[in-house]
């Protein structure tokens, strides 16, 4: 038999209310030549009995049960097993056009591009939004500035889903998604694809159907503050390794304003977790955050005042008594 053209990777977790309508948007497709790979990562629900009855009536269907590691690892999981020539991601609660797959092959008629972005169409409670995309594409890396400056910009750089990858790069650089972290995986692992990818193709065209859940691992306040640190900090890193081998000053802000807001979100959420760490390892994070992702500050509030104090004592006593005042507060209205 010959490869399909596209694998489909699509990890799951306790769906069960939402995975039929996932599989039935992925075998409604008019391109036919495409396998679908599911990966059931130790569900506790009927996902998995689910996944099998699907595979027993389409035969492009194959189904891996794990053990629960992440979705990191189920992907992992998906990219070894994949045999087609490109790659897409799906999440097992969204759903797809039925031209998904058809778009992706009209964006590289005129040129067999590494990586093609389309429009993400986000639904939240009853409500869709996009962010358009520019109708274009680069075919060498000297001129991938552009185009990366706008996806870093308008937010649409980091998803895994609403991308086609070629899988002759995955496999040539042995690129993998961190199973370390549970927050920016995506964002690394395209980071990682970009240092390598040649030509690029922005195609705005909306068939990618992306839920968003109120309670996500973003506003978690479960978390362990030292994994968040991880992920912002490789994350971070990783961007500004493409900045610096990008080598343009329009992308190079682009980066900066990424980043910039990346550190805000890590100082914020060292005050909003439940299990806030010690004085000793606030000031040391605090220390880590000015030193190793220092940028001038412009703008305004107290997160950017805090940053601002060179003196993290100070900027500690601040950010704490902040919060825990604002914690205060939300306490007595709810009480």
């Amino acid at each position: 038999m010959r490869s399909p053209v596209f694998s489909i990777i699509v990890p799951v977790y306790n769906a069960e209310h939402f995975i039929k309508t996932c599989l039935d948007s992925l075998l409604e497709q008019t391109y036919p030549e495409f396998e679908l790979l599911l990966i059931d990562d130790g569900s506790t629900d009927r996902s998995g009995k689910i996944c099998d009855e699907y595979a027993g009536r389409d035969s492009r269907i194959q189904v891996f049960h794990e053990k629960n590691k992440g979705v990191s690892a189920s992907r992992n999981k998906g990219l070894q097993m994949a045999s087609g020539k490109y790659v897409n991601f799906v999440d097992a609660d969204d759903w797809v056009a039925a031209d998904y797959l058809q778009s992706y092959v009209d964006a590289r008629k005129d040129f067999d591009y590494d990586i093609v972005f389309t429009e993400l169409v986000k639904h939240f409670n009853g409500e869709k939004s996009f962010t358009p995309l520019q109708d274009c594409s680069v075919v060498c890396p000297e001129d991938l500035s552009s185009v990366l400056t706008n996806l870093f910009d308008s937010g649409e750089f980091g998803y895994a889903c609403n991308k086609s990858l070629k899988k002759e790069i995955i496999d040539c650089y042995r690129l993998q998604f961190d199973s370390r972290l549970f927050l920016n995986e995506d964002m690394v692992f395209m980071i990682d694809f970009c240092l390598n990818a040649q030509s690029v193709r922005l195609f705005p065209t909306q068939i990618y159907n992306y839920r968003i859940h109120f309670l996500s691992q973003s506003f978690n306040r479960d978390i362990d503050y030292r994994k968040y640190y991880l992920s912002c900090a490789i994350c971070c890193d990783k961007s500004i390794r493409l900045a610096q081998k990008i080598a343009n000053p329009e992308f190079y802000e682009a980066v900066r304003r990424y980043v910039l807001g990346r550190r805000r979100w890590a100082v914020l959420n060292m005050y909003m977790v439940n299990e806030i760490p010690k004085r000793k390892e606030r000031l040391e994070y605090l220390k880590k955050l000015h030193d190793r992702f220092y940028i001038d500050v412009n703008g305004k509030g107290f997160v950017n005042l805090g940053l601002k104090i060179k003196n993290n004592l100070v900027a500690d006593l601040l950010l704490m008594t902040i919060f825990t005042l604002a914690r205060f507060l939300h306490h007595s209205k709810t009480s």
